[in-house]
């Protein structure tokens, strides 16, 4: 009889574990979707906020007579950077429980990816501070002229390594990890898969080829990756993780 009890209270006490485990799943896979929608939608709007902002030729002007929305712009970027640091953190307790190795991969991957759109809010900001002094002095400086071109410079490479290249990268080992602990059906992590490939190929082409980011075909490879990620994080806030995938985890 008293075996029986024993027995009895250690499986109630397993069934409870797997419940808490399984609710944490959840809370956390909400919070994922959560996070990767606000990422899409800081980065987009601070896109838009900007326009054509800092296409420009009188540069240093637009962005004085613009200061408030390159300034939103800035803060947007911030929102991101907050967001795409904050995933990793929280996913990866669930992670490194399936595939260690590729969790550290991708919480060091997107860390670099926030200090990359990071330098170059910082890059936007310090040009706001340079219009700021050109248009006292009456924009006369060739200085500033120079000091302006350098940080729209570091304000596209930054955009085109960070918020595409490396974003593609985290796009590939966050896949991969989906793939391989079937947390997500697989027909959603081989659309990662496909997608950031081609999210990756497009980056180098940019960089390497002189393919225009904002080009009809960058846009076109971006577009599988973009589509699949909105679909995983209403996937994580609907359906949350396999629960298959929790049992294994925790049998």
């Amino acid at each position: 009889m008293l075996a029986f009890c024993v027995d009895g209270a250690e499986a109630s006490g397993g069934l409870g574990r797997r419940k808490v485990l399984i609710i944490s799943y959840k809370k956390t896979a909400r919070a994922v979707g959560v996070l990767f929608i606000v990422a899409t939608v800081a980065g987009a709007a601070s896109a838009a906020v900007l326009g054509s902002i800092l296409e420009a030729d009188g540069l240093l002007i637009d962005v004085a007579a613009n200061e408030a929305r390159v300034l939103v712009a800035v803060f947007l970027d911030l929102v991101l950077v907050g967001a795409v640091v904050a995933i990793p953190v929280v996913m990866f307790p669930i992670l490194r429980k399936h595939t260690e190795g590729v969790a550290r991969g991708y919480f060091a991957a997107r860390m670099v990816e926030g200090m990359i759109i990071m330098a170059g809010a910082l890059a936007l900001l310090t040009l706001v501070t340079v219009s700021q002094e050109s248009a006292d002095l009456g924009g006369g400086s060739s200085v500033f002229g120079a000091t302006g071109t350098f940080l729209l410079a570091v304000r596209e490479w930054t955009d085109l390594i960070g918020t595409q290249l490396v974003f593609g990268v985290t796009a590939l080992i966050l896949n991969l990890s989906m793939f391989r602990s079937l947390l997500v059906p697989r027909f959603i992590s081989i659309w990662g898969l496909i997608g950031a490939s081609l999210a990756v190929v497009s980056s180098l082409s940019s960089m390497f080829l002189g393919l225009d980011p904002f080009s009809a075909t960058s846009v076109a490879l971006f577009l599988p990756i973009a589509i699949q990620e909105m679909f995983m994080a209403g996937w994580f806030i609907v359906k949350g993780f396999d629960l298959s995938a929790v049992g294994a985890e925790s049998a």
